[in-house]
Order: C-alpha cells, then structure tokens, then sequence
C-alpha cells in the first residue's frame, strides 16, 4: 500500500516558485492567472501553503500548469499525460 505524504506548506510554496521559474511567469502574471495580487504569491512562494487548503492548490495548479498532486508532493508527475489524467 502506497504511503501517502504530503508536503510542509513550505515545500509547497517552493514548488510554485520553482514551477512558476520554469514557466518565465512573473508574481503579478501569476496572481492574475489565480485571481490574486503580486503580493499574496509572494507570500505564497515565502510562507508557502497549506497543502489541505484544496482550493488554493487547485487554481495554482490550473495556473502554473501542473498537478495538485505535484504540487503537494503527493507525485514526482509535474505534466499532465494520459496516464495521471486517467487515475
């Protein structure tokens, strides 16, 4: 059985850095991608967030064009395919 764990808020946050760099995006392109301003992604990025925190994870996610699982730790899957679509 699959042992599920889920990243620190702090971790999360620096995925969406990290995602956020590869995508060349900036905070303000980000936040207006989200619905939020330059400085709650900064915050975001610094403080991190909570993994539990379904719908925040889900619009960044949508934003920076990767998985919630990704984000949260839950894969090492950053793109989507076929087969994370499916399961």
């Amino acid at each position: 059985m699959k042992q599920e764990i889920t990243f620190t808020a702090k971790q999360v946050g620096e995925r969406v850095k990290e995602r956020r760099t590869e995508l060349n995006l900036t905070m303000p392109e980000l936040g207006k991608r989200v619905g939020v301003n330059k400085s709650t992604i900064q915050r975001y990025e610094a403080d991190g967030v909570d993994p539990k925190r379904t719908m925040i994870i889900n619009g960044l996610a949508e934003a920076l064009l990767t998985t919630p699982e990704w984000l949260t730790g839950l894969s090492e899957d950053k793109e989507y395919d076929s087969r994370t679509l499916c399961a």
